[in-house]
Protein backbone atom coordinates (compact mmCIF):
# COMPACT_ATOMS: atom_id res chain seq x y z
CA UNK A 1 0.00 0.00 0.00
CA UNK A 2 1.30 3.41 -0.61
CA UNK A 3 -0.50 6.65 0.78
CA UNK A 4 0.34 10.27 0.77
CA UNK A 5 -1.11 12.30 3.26
CA UNK A 6 -0.34 16.23 2.29
CA UNK A 7 -1.33 19.36 4.07
CA UNK A 8 -0.16 21.45 2.02
CA UNK A 9 -0.20 21.34 -1.86
CA UNK A 10 2.77 20.05 -3.55
CA UNK A 11 3.91 23.29 -5.50
CA UNK A 12 3.60 24.55 -1.91
CA UNK A 13 6.24 22.57 -0.38
CA UNK A 14 8.54 22.13 -3.53
CA UNK A 15 8.87 26.06 -2.84
CA UNK A 16 9.83 25.87 0.27
CA UNK A 17 11.68 22.58 1.20
CA UNK A 18 13.97 22.08 -3.01
CA UNK A 19 17.04 23.04 -2.44
CA UNK A 20 17.54 26.36 -3.11
CA UNK A 21 15.47 26.89 -0.50
CA UNK A 22 16.04 24.68 2.03
CA UNK A 23 16.98 26.57 5.47
CA UNK A 24 19.63 26.70 7.74
CA UNK A 25 17.76 26.14 11.22
CA UNK A 26 19.18 28.39 13.90
CA UNK A 27 20.80 26.16 16.59
CA UNK A 28 19.95 29.21 19.00
CA UNK A 29 16.95 31.71 19.06
CA UNK A 30 14.03 31.65 17.46
CA UNK A 31 15.24 30.49 14.24
CA UNK A 32 12.52 30.46 11.19
CA UNK A 33 11.83 27.51 9.26
CA UNK A 34 13.12 29.60 6.40
CA UNK A 35 15.97 31.72 7.95
CA UNK A 36 18.52 31.79 5.22
CA UNK A 37 17.91 35.08 3.22
CA UNK A 38 17.99 33.79 -0.36
CA UNK A 39 15.15 33.18 -2.86
CA UNK A 40 12.99 30.27 -2.67
CA UNK A 41 12.20 29.74 -5.77
CA UNK A 42 12.38 25.21 -6.42
CA UNK A 43 15.29 23.85 -8.26
CA UNK A 44 14.83 21.01 -10.51
CA UNK A 45 17.75 19.05 -11.02
CA UNK A 46 18.47 17.99 -14.00
CA UNK A 47 20.45 14.50 -13.46
CA UNK A 48 19.15 11.64 -16.07
CA UNK A 49 19.52 8.07 -14.90
CA UNK A 50 22.42 7.46 -17.56
CA UNK A 51 24.85 9.57 -15.48
CA UNK A 52 24.53 7.27 -12.36
CA UNK A 53 27.39 5.91 -11.63
CA UNK A 54 27.22 2.27 -9.94
CA UNK A 55 29.46 2.19 -6.99
CA UNK A 56 28.19 -1.63 -6.00
CA UNK A 57 25.85 -0.41 -3.09
CA UNK A 58 22.70 -1.76 -5.14
CA UNK A 59 24.36 -5.53 -4.46
CA UNK A 60 24.18 -4.97 -0.19
CA UNK A 61 21.47 -6.28 1.20
CA UNK A 62 19.68 -6.57 4.38
CA UNK A 63 18.40 -8.64 7.51
CA UNK A 64 14.94 -8.48 7.20
CA UNK A 65 12.85 -11.51 6.70
CA UNK A 66 11.90 -11.77 3.08
CA UNK A 67 8.44 -12.83 3.82
CA UNK A 68 8.27 -9.83 6.88
CA UNK A 69 4.15 -8.97 5.81
CA UNK A 70 3.24 -5.57 8.59
CA UNK A 71 -0.31 -6.38 6.80
CA UNK A 72 -1.09 -2.89 5.30
CA UNK A 73 -0.66 -1.28 8.67
CA UNK A 74 -0.57 2.54 8.31
CA UNK A 75 3.19 3.78 9.20
CA UNK A 76 2.71 8.07 9.76
CA UNK A 77 5.86 9.87 9.56
CA UNK A 78 5.32 13.58 10.84
CA UNK A 79 8.19 16.03 9.55
CA UNK A 80 9.37 19.46 9.99
CA UNK A 81 11.64 20.47 6.66
CA UNK A 82 13.39 18.24 3.76
CA UNK A 83 10.77 15.92 3.01
CA UNK A 84 11.67 16.54 -0.32
CA UNK A 85 15.14 14.61 0.04
CA UNK A 86 14.60 12.68 3.08
CA UNK A 87 11.05 11.14 2.88
CA UNK A 88 8.92 11.91 -0.49
CA UNK A 89 10.60 12.98 -3.32
CA UNK A 90 8.05 15.00 -5.39
CA UNK A 91 5.27 12.69 -5.22
CA UNK A 92 5.22 11.09 -8.07
CA UNK A 93 8.13 10.05 -10.58
CA UNK A 94 9.58 13.20 -12.82
CA UNK A 95 12.59 12.64 -14.50
CA UNK A 96 15.00 13.90 -11.79
CA UNK A 97 17.22 10.97 -10.94
CA UNK A 98 17.52 11.94 -7.10
CA UNK A 99 14.26 13.21 -6.25
CA UNK A 100 12.42 10.01 -8.38
CA UNK A 101 14.66 7.49 -5.84
CA UNK A 102 13.91 8.70 -2.81
CA UNK A 103 10.27 8.63 -4.15
CA UNK A 104 10.76 5.03 -5.32
CA UNK A 105 12.87 4.35 -2.08
CA UNK A 106 9.69 4.96 0.38
CA UNK A 107 7.11 3.53 -2.23
CA UNK A 108 9.46 0.53 -3.08
CA UNK A 109 9.46 -0.23 1.11
CA UNK A 110 6.27 0.45 1.26
CA UNK A 111 5.18 -2.35 -1.09
CA UNK A 112 8.07 -4.73 0.23
CA UNK A 113 6.50 -5.06 3.75
CA UNK A 114 2.59 -3.86 2.72
CA UNK A 115 2.19 -1.20 4.62
CA UNK A 116 0.83 2.17 3.82
CA UNK A 117 2.90 4.53 4.69
CA UNK A 118 2.07 8.00 4.82
CA UNK A 119 3.56 11.33 5.85
CA UNK A 120 2.45 14.80 6.86
CA UNK A 121 4.79 18.37 7.41
CA UNK A 122 4.52 20.41 10.67
CA UNK A 123 2.35 23.80 9.83
CA UNK A 124 5.30 25.40 12.24
CA UNK A 125 7.33 27.78 11.00
CA UNK A 126 10.23 27.67 13.40
CA UNK A 127 11.77 24.90 14.59
CA UNK A 128 11.29 26.06 18.65
CA UNK A 129 7.72 26.04 17.44
CA UNK A 130 7.71 22.47 16.17
CA UNK A 131 9.81 21.17 18.89
CA UNK A 132 6.74 22.47 21.49
CA UNK A 133 4.26 20.94 18.86
CA UNK A 134 6.18 17.56 19.62
CA UNK A 135 6.22 17.83 23.18
CA UNK A 136 2.27 18.35 23.51
CA UNK A 137 1.12 16.05 21.09
CA UNK A 138 3.00 13.28 22.13
CA UNK A 139 2.68 13.73 25.88
CA UNK A 140 -0.96 13.81 25.26
CA UNK A 141 -0.45 10.20 24.71
CA UNK A 142 -2.39 9.38 21.77
CA UNK A 143 -0.25 7.20 19.01
CA UNK A 144 -0.82 9.40 16.02
CA UNK A 145 2.95 9.43 14.41
CA UNK A 146 4.47 6.26 14.01
CA UNK A 147 8.07 8.12 12.41
CA UNK A 148 9.38 11.60 13.45
CA UNK A 149 11.98 13.21 11.16
CA UNK A 150 13.43 15.92 13.42
CA UNK A 151 16.42 17.88 13.58
CA UNK A 152 18.88 18.33 16.82
CA UNK A 153 17.35 21.17 17.84
CA UNK A 154 13.83 20.43 17.94
CA UNK A 155 14.83 17.12 19.85
CA UNK A 156 17.78 17.30 21.85
CA UNK A 157 18.92 20.67 21.99
CA UNK A 158 15.49 21.48 23.29
CA UNK A 159 15.48 18.82 26.08
CA UNK A 160 12.86 16.36 24.60
CA UNK A 161 14.53 12.85 24.32
CA UNK A 162 11.83 11.92 27.31
CA UNK A 163 9.64 11.75 23.98
CA UNK A 164 10.91 9.02 22.05
CA UNK A 165 11.87 5.49 22.21
CA UNK A 166 15.09 4.02 22.81
CA UNK A 167 16.31 1.73 19.75
CA UNK A 168 19.39 0.18 21.04
CA UNK A 169 17.68 -2.87 21.30
CA UNK A 170 15.21 -2.85 18.57
CA UNK A 171 14.71 -6.39 16.87
CA UNK A 172 15.03 -5.30 13.32
CA UNK A 173 17.41 -2.07 13.41
CA UNK A 174 20.53 -3.48 12.59
CA UNK A 175 23.51 -0.55 13.47
CA UNK A 176 26.35 -3.15 12.15
CA UNK A 177 25.39 -2.57 8.39
CA UNK A 178 27.03 0.53 6.10
CA UNK A 179 23.83 2.55 5.55
CA UNK A 180 23.72 3.34 9.57
CA UNK A 181 26.07 6.47 11.00
CA UNK A 182 27.35 4.31 14.27
CA UNK A 183 29.64 7.17 15.58
CA UNK A 184 27.10 9.50 14.95
CA UNK A 185 24.55 8.07 16.37
CA UNK A 186 26.88 7.25 19.83
CA UNK A 187 28.45 10.94 19.42
CA UNK A 188 24.44 12.02 19.86
CA UNK A 189 23.58 9.77 22.43
CA UNK A 190 23.98 11.63 26.39
CA UNK A 191 24.99 8.12 27.78
CA UNK A 192 26.87 7.05 24.10
CA UNK A 193 24.57 3.77 24.49
CA UNK A 194 20.73 4.61 24.06
CA UNK A 195 19.31 5.00 20.33
CA UNK A 196 17.22 7.53 20.45
CA UNK A 197 18.45 9.60 17.44
CA UNK A 198 19.10 7.20 14.62
CA UNK A 199 21.06 9.01 11.71
CA UNK A 200 22.34 7.46 8.45
CA UNK A 201 21.73 7.48 4.51
CA UNK A 202 17.52 7.42 5.16
CA UNK A 203 17.94 11.02 5.45
CA UNK A 204 19.77 12.83 2.33
CA UNK A 205 19.83 16.04 4.92
CA UNK A 206 22.65 14.32 6.26
CA UNK A 207 24.76 15.20 3.47
CA UNK A 208 23.70 18.75 2.24
CA UNK A 209 24.12 20.01 6.15
CA UNK A 210 27.51 18.92 5.91
CA UNK A 211 29.79 22.48 6.03
CA UNK A 212 31.97 23.66 3.45
CA UNK A 213 33.66 26.62 1.82
CA UNK A 214 33.40 28.41 -1.65
CA UNK A 215 35.64 29.89 -3.69
CA UNK A 216 35.52 31.90 -6.74
CA UNK A 217 38.08 29.81 -8.84
CA UNK A 218 37.91 33.33 -11.57
CA UNK A 219 38.89 35.43 -8.95
CA UNK A 220 41.44 32.74 -7.37
CA UNK A 221 43.02 32.46 -11.33
CA UNK A 222 42.83 36.50 -11.85
CA UNK A 223 44.85 36.59 -8.69
CA UNK A 224 46.58 33.84 -7.69
CA UNK A 225 46.93 31.79 -10.97
CA UNK A 226 45.51 28.36 -11.25
CA UNK A 227 43.02 27.54 -9.10
CA UNK A 228 43.92 23.61 -8.87
CA UNK A 229 46.70 24.89 -6.71
CA UNK A 230 44.56 25.41 -4.08
CA UNK A 231 42.50 22.07 -4.33
CA UNK A 232 46.38 20.51 -3.96
CA UNK A 233 46.74 22.65 -0.71
CA UNK A 234 43.25 20.93 0.80
CA UNK A 235 44.45 17.51 -0.82
CA UNK A 236 47.71 17.89 1.15
CA UNK A 237 46.55 18.45 4.25
CA UNK A 238 47.56 21.98 4.21
CA UNK A 239 44.50 23.98 3.84
CA UNK A 240 44.68 26.44 7.32
CA UNK A 241 43.38 29.67 8.20
CA UNK A 242 46.06 31.21 7.84
CA UNK A 243 46.53 30.26 4.02
CA UNK A 244 42.81 31.39 3.96
CA UNK A 245 43.83 34.94 5.91
CA UNK A 246 46.36 35.29 3.25
CA UNK A 247 44.31 34.39 0.59
CA UNK A 248 41.11 36.54 1.17
CA UNK A 249 43.17 39.83 2.24
CA UNK A 250 44.47 39.59 -1.06
CA UNK A 251 41.39 39.32 -2.83
CA UNK A 252 39.42 42.64 -1.59
CA UNK A 253 38.99 45.17 -4.10
CA UNK A 254 37.63 48.83 -3.36
CA UNK A 255 35.23 48.06 -6.23
CA UNK A 256 33.37 51.90 -5.40
CA UNK A 257 36.37 53.74 -4.85
CA UNK A 258 35.28 55.04 -1.66
CA UNK A 259 38.09 54.09 0.43
CA UNK A 260 35.28 52.18 3.16
CA UNK A 261 34.59 48.55 3.15
CA UNK A 262 30.96 48.18 1.85
CA UNK A 263 28.47 46.25 0.22
CA UNK A 264 30.03 47.85 -3.24
CA UNK A 265 33.28 46.16 -3.02
CA UNK A 266 34.69 42.44 -3.58
CA UNK A 267 34.98 41.00 -0.04
CA UNK A 268 37.66 38.87 0.61
CA UNK A 269 35.31 36.60 2.94
CA UNK A 270 31.64 37.33 4.36
CA UNK A 271 30.63 35.20 6.79
CA UNK A 272 26.97 35.27 8.65
CA UNK A 273 25.54 34.19 11.13
CA UNK A 274 27.08 32.50 14.36
CA UNK A 275 25.68 29.20 13.23
CA UNK A 276 28.91 29.78 10.64
CA UNK A 277 30.82 30.48 13.73
CA UNK A 278 30.23 27.38 15.19
CA UNK A 279 31.17 25.31 12.11
CA UNK A 280 34.60 27.10 12.22
CA UNK A 281 35.11 26.53 15.74
CA UNK A 282 34.64 22.64 15.57
CA UNK A 283 36.57 23.04 11.97
CA UNK A 284 39.40 23.74 14.53
CA UNK A 285 39.51 20.29 16.49
CA UNK A 286 39.24 22.11 19.61
CA UNK A 287 38.25 19.71 22.79
CA UNK A 288 35.63 19.96 24.00
CA UNK A 289 34.50 17.35 26.26
CA UNK A 290 35.04 13.64 26.94
CA UNK A 291 33.15 10.63 28.79
CA UNK A 292 33.66 9.54 32.04
CA UNK A 293 33.78 5.87 33.21
CA UNK A 294 30.21 5.59 32.49
CA UNK A 295 30.07 6.97 29.27
CA UNK A 296 28.35 10.38 30.35
CA UNK A 297 29.82 13.89 29.16
CA UNK A 298 31.94 16.07 30.99
CA UNK A 299 32.60 19.47 29.36
CA UNK A 300 36.47 19.96 29.37
CA UNK A 301 38.20 22.29 26.77
CA UNK A 302 41.67 22.34 25.82
CA UNK A 303 42.07 26.26 27.18
CA UNK A 304 45.65 26.97 25.26
CA UNK A 305 43.92 25.60 21.43
CA UNK A 306 40.21 27.08 22.26
CA UNK A 307 42.26 30.34 23.00
CA UNK A 308 44.33 30.18 19.98
CA UNK A 309 41.60 29.61 17.89
CA UNK A 310 39.51 32.20 19.06
CA UNK A 311 42.08 34.35 18.34
CA UNK A 312 43.14 33.14 15.03
CA UNK A 313 38.88 33.43 14.19
CA UNK A 314 38.98 37.04 15.29
CA UNK A 315 42.05 37.83 13.05
CA UNK A 316 40.42 36.39 10.03
CA UNK A 317 36.69 38.28 10.98
CA UNK A 318 37.86 41.47 12.15
CA UNK A 319 41.50 42.24 11.73
CA UNK A 320 41.88 41.00 7.87
CA UNK A 321 41.00 44.14 5.09
CA UNK A 322 37.85 42.82 3.26
CA UNK A 323 36.85 40.09 5.65
CA UNK A 324 33.42 40.69 7.52
CA UNK A 325 31.46 39.05 9.93
CA UNK A 326 27.45 39.77 10.23
CA UNK A 327 24.39 38.28 12.18
CA UNK A 328 22.53 38.00 9.27
CA UNK A 329 23.52 34.86 6.96
CA UNK A 330 25.18 36.05 3.66
CA UNK A 331 22.83 34.81 0.63
CA UNK A 332 24.08 32.77 -2.05
CA UNK A 333 23.55 35.30 -4.36
CA UNK A 334 26.49 37.39 -2.86
CA UNK A 335 28.67 34.69 -3.64
CA UNK A 336 27.06 33.63 -7.02
CA UNK A 337 27.25 37.53 -8.10
CA UNK A 338 31.06 38.05 -6.90
CA UNK A 339 30.47 40.31 -4.14
CA UNK A 340 32.83 37.97 -2.21
CA UNK A 341 35.72 35.60 -2.90
CA UNK A 342 34.93 32.95 -0.07
CA UNK A 343 31.32 31.86 0.94
CA UNK A 344 31.25 29.90 4.25
CA UNK A 345 28.13 27.61 4.01
CA UNK A 346 27.21 24.45 3.54
CA UNK A 347 26.92 21.54 0.61
CA UNK A 348 23.18 22.23 -0.18
CA UNK A 349 24.41 25.76 -1.37
CA UNK A 350 26.07 23.87 -4.54
CA UNK A 351 22.20 22.99 -5.10
CA UNK A 352 20.25 26.71 -5.08
CA UNK A 353 19.37 28.59 -8.29
CA UNK A 354 21.91 31.19 -7.66
CA UNK A 355 25.12 28.69 -7.56
CA UNK A 356 23.64 26.63 -10.40
CA UNK A 357 23.21 29.87 -12.78
CA UNK A 358 26.60 31.34 -11.26
CA UNK A 359 28.74 32.35 -14.90
CA UNK A 360 31.88 32.19 -12.73
CA UNK A 361 32.97 28.72 -11.66
CA UNK A 362 33.27 28.01 -7.82
CA UNK A 363 35.46 25.38 -6.45
CA UNK A 364 33.71 23.34 -2.94
CA UNK A 365 36.38 22.82 -0.03
CA UNK A 366 35.95 21.67 3.74
CA UNK A 367 36.62 24.20 6.31
CA UNK A 368 40.36 25.04 7.41
CA UNK A 369 42.25 23.41 9.93
CA UNK A 370 43.36 25.73 12.72
CA UNK A 371 47.10 24.91 11.98
CA UNK A 372 48.98 22.70 10.20
CA UNK A 373 50.01 20.65 13.58
CA UNK A 374 45.61 19.45 12.97
CA UNK A 375 45.93 15.93 11.90
CA UNK A 376 42.84 15.96 9.83
CA UNK A 377 39.51 18.17 9.11
CA UNK A 378 36.80 18.59 10.94
CA UNK A 379 33.62 18.99 9.26
CA UNK A 380 30.62 19.88 11.86
CA UNK A 381 27.03 18.34 10.31
CA UNK A 382 24.80 20.87 10.97
CA UNK A 383 21.56 20.41 14.03
CA UNK A 384 19.40 21.05 11.77
CA UNK A 385 19.73 17.91 9.50
CA UNK A 386 17.53 14.61 10.56
CA UNK A 387 17.17 12.54 13.21
CA UNK A 388 14.76 9.46 12.61
CA UNK A 389 13.09 8.79 15.93
CA UNK A 390 10.01 6.56 17.16
CA UNK A 391 7.64 8.61 19.60
CA UNK A 392 6.93 6.91 23.11
CA UNK A 393 3.35 6.86 21.73
CA UNK A 394 3.98 4.36 19.56
CA UNK A 395 2.79 0.78 19.84
CA UNK A 396 4.28 -1.16 17.11
CA UNK A 397 7.70 -0.38 17.61
CA UNK A 398 9.15 -3.44 15.98
CA UNK A 399 7.37 -3.43 13.00
CA UNK A 400 7.91 0.76 12.53
CA UNK A 401 11.69 -0.25 12.92
CA UNK A 402 11.74 -2.58 10.14
CA UNK A 403 10.16 -0.10 8.01
CA UNK A 404 12.76 2.78 8.88
CA UNK A 405 15.65 -0.42 8.33
CA UNK A 406 14.22 -1.07 5.06
CA UNK A 407 13.73 2.69 4.10
CA UNK A 408 17.73 3.11 5.30
CA UNK A 409 19.13 0.27 3.48
CA UNK A 410 17.01 0.74 0.40
CA UNK A 411 18.77 4.44 0.70
CA UNK A 412 21.84 2.96 0.42
CA UNK A 413 20.86 0.75 -2.38
CA UNK A 414 19.37 2.97 -4.86
CA UNK A 415 19.35 6.56 -3.31
CA UNK A 416 23.20 7.73 -2.22
CA UNK A 417 24.46 6.84 -5.95
CA UNK A 418 22.51 9.61 -8.04
CA UNK A 419 22.40 12.05 -5.07
CA UNK A 420 25.90 11.77 -4.14
CA UNK A 421 28.15 10.25 -6.86
CA UNK A 422 26.68 11.98 -9.81
CA UNK A 423 24.56 14.72 -8.14
CA UNK A 424 26.55 16.20 -5.49
CA UNK A 425 30.11 15.03 -6.84
CA UNK A 426 29.24 15.57 -11.00
CA UNK A 427 26.46 17.92 -11.81
CA UNK A 428 26.60 20.35 -9.04
CA UNK A 429 30.31 20.76 -9.00
CA UNK A 430 32.28 22.45 -11.88
CA UNK A 431 35.35 20.52 -11.83
CA UNK A 432 36.49 16.47 -10.77
CA UNK A 433 38.66 17.87 -7.68
CA UNK A 434 35.80 19.74 -5.94
CA UNK A 435 34.78 15.98 -5.95
CA UNK A 436 37.54 14.44 -4.29
CA UNK A 437 37.46 17.52 -1.82
CA UNK A 438 33.67 16.49 -1.47
CA UNK A 439 34.68 12.88 -0.15
CA UNK A 440 37.12 14.50 2.21
CA UNK A 441 34.61 16.55 3.54
CA UNK A 442 32.17 13.50 3.58
CA UNK A 443 34.93 11.48 5.73
CA UNK A 444 35.54 13.92 8.21
CA UNK A 445 31.99 15.37 8.56
CA UNK A 446 30.88 14.63 11.81
CA UNK A 447 28.02 15.32 14.80
CA UNK A 448 29.31 16.85 18.33
CA UNK A 449 27.69 16.13 21.55
CA UNK A 450 29.20 19.63 23.06
CA UNK A 451 27.70 21.13 20.19
CA UNK A 452 24.05 18.94 19.47
CA UNK A 453 23.92 19.40 24.16
CA UNK A 454 24.38 23.35 24.50
CA UNK A 455 20.64 24.52 24.55
CA UNK A 456 20.46 22.02 27.57
CA UNK A 457 23.76 22.77 29.42
CA UNK A 458 25.61 25.82 28.09
CA UNK A 459 29.16 26.08 27.27
CA UNK A 460 29.26 23.85 23.95
CA UNK A 461 29.85 27.02 21.49
CA UNK A 462 32.26 29.34 23.95
CA UNK A 463 34.44 30.30 21.06
CA UNK A 464 31.51 31.38 18.30
CA UNK A 465 29.98 32.62 21.56
CA UNK A 466 32.21 34.87 22.10
CA UNK A 467 33.01 35.97 18.64
CA UNK A 468 29.67 36.83 17.95
CA UNK A 469 29.94 39.63 20.58
CA UNK A 470 33.48 40.27 19.01
CA UNK A 471 35.19 39.47 22.21
CA UNK A 472 38.34 37.19 22.92
CA UNK A 473 38.10 36.27 26.50
CA UNK A 474 37.96 32.79 25.76
CA UNK A 475 40.68 31.90 28.78
CA UNK A 476 39.39 34.09 31.22
CA UNK A 477 35.12 32.55 30.62
CA UNK A 478 35.88 29.21 30.24
CA UNK A 479 36.16 28.04 33.52
CA UNK A 480 33.10 29.78 35.10
CA UNK A 481 30.74 28.35 31.92
CA UNK A 482 31.86 25.27 32.05
CA UNK A 483 31.28 24.80 35.31
CA UNK A 484 27.98 25.60 35.49
CA UNK A 485 27.08 23.74 32.40
CA UNK A 486 28.79 20.28 34.40
CA UNK A 487 26.36 21.19 36.90
CA UNK A 488 23.56 21.29 34.72
CA UNK A 489 24.88 17.63 33.17
CA UNK A 490 25.14 16.49 36.74
CA UNK A 491 21.65 16.70 37.73
CA UNK A 492 20.78 15.44 34.24
CA UNK A 493 22.53 12.18 34.86
CA UNK A 494 21.04 11.86 38.47
CA UNK A 495 17.77 12.67 36.86
CA UNK A 496 18.04 10.01 34.31
CA UNK A 497 19.73 7.29 37.01
CA UNK A 498 16.60 7.87 39.50
CA UNK A 499 14.17 7.07 36.94
CA UNK A 500 16.29 4.17 35.70
CA UNK A 501 16.31 2.88 39.60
Amino acid sequence: MWGINMKKTLSAMLALLLLSGIAVSCSDGAGDKVSETVPQSAVVADVTSAEVEDTGNASVKDNLPEDLDLGGMTVQIYSFSFETYDIIGKGEETGDVVLDAVYRRTKSVAERLNADIKWSDSPQEKWTDFSSELNTVIMAGDDVWQIVFAAGNATIQSNRGALFTDLKDSEYLDYSQPWWWEEAMAEVSFDGKERKYLVGDIALSNYLKAGCYYFNKNIYADLYGDPNDLYETVIGGDWTVDRLIELSSGAYQDLNGDSAVNDGDLYGLKLGNAEYLKHSEYGFDVRHYYRDENGYPVLDYDIDRGQKATDKLYQLLFDTMGNVYQTDYVPNSDFAQRHTFFHASQLMAAFSDELRKMEDDYGIIPYPKLDEDQTEYHNLLHNSSSFVTIPITCKNVPEVCAVIEAMCSESFRSVVEPFYETAMKTKYSRDSDSGKCIDIIHDVTKKNLAYEYNGQFGAGNLIADLLSNKKTNFSSTCEKQVSAANKKIAKAIAKLEAEQG
